[in-house]
């Protein structure tokens, strides 16, 4: 391997020396900031007497210690505040992003303990408050569940047969549908 000297450097090699350079910069600004960390506070106060010293920590630590009470206090009220704000949605029928809810009784067939939606159990024999839209398929969950224990209990059950408008290249037509 042939070594190569100061003028035989090319522009790779200025560049990767540039690198190192940066390098060694960064960690003697690293090595000097730790070096002034590391020096006592008593170094830099040299011109105060032990009372005054004293006495500028214990005005330190008042102001910290009531800084640190000022964000608790406004934690607290920003949590009271939530807490005030979402009991009053609930008293108005609303969630806690505004939704309307309603209040659903579940009474379901002799078979399922619990209806499963979004992966929430709702189970016979509660009362809950849900969004409206929860609401409606919870009702038809429960009426199809009923309806399921009709049959197989052998009662009559009449499937109705209903119509749904669809929009198609013809204008609306109406679809017969049973349920």
């Amino acid at each position: 391997m042939v070594k190569k000297s100061k003028d035989d450097l090319g522009e790779g090699d200025t560049f990767g020396k540039a690198i190192d350079d940066i390098d060694n910069e960064l960690e003697q600004s690293i090595a000097a900031a730790k070096a002034a960390e590391a020096a006592p506070v008593d170094d830099l106060s040299g011109e105060l007497t032990d009372a005054e010293k004293k006495e500028i920590e214990a005005q330190a630590r008042t102001e910290v210690a009531a800084s640190i009470k000022n964000s608790k206090m406004k934690a607290y009220k920003a949590q009271v505040k939530k807490q005030l704000l979402a009991q009053q949605m609930f008293s108005e029928g609303k969630d806690d992003k505004g939704n309307n809810t309603v209040d659903v009784d579940l009474y379901l067939a002799s078979y399922p303990k619990w209806i499963m939606l979004d992966g929430k159990r709702y189970h016979h024999g509660r009362r809950y408050r849900v969004k409206a839209g929860v609401a409606s398929v919870l009702m038809e969950q429960m009426s199809r569940g009923w309806e399921q224990e009709e049959a197989r209990r052998g009662e009559k059950v009449e499937l109705l047969p209903a119509t749904q408008k669809i929009l198609g290249k013809n204008g609306l037509k109406e679809v017969p549908i049973y349920h």
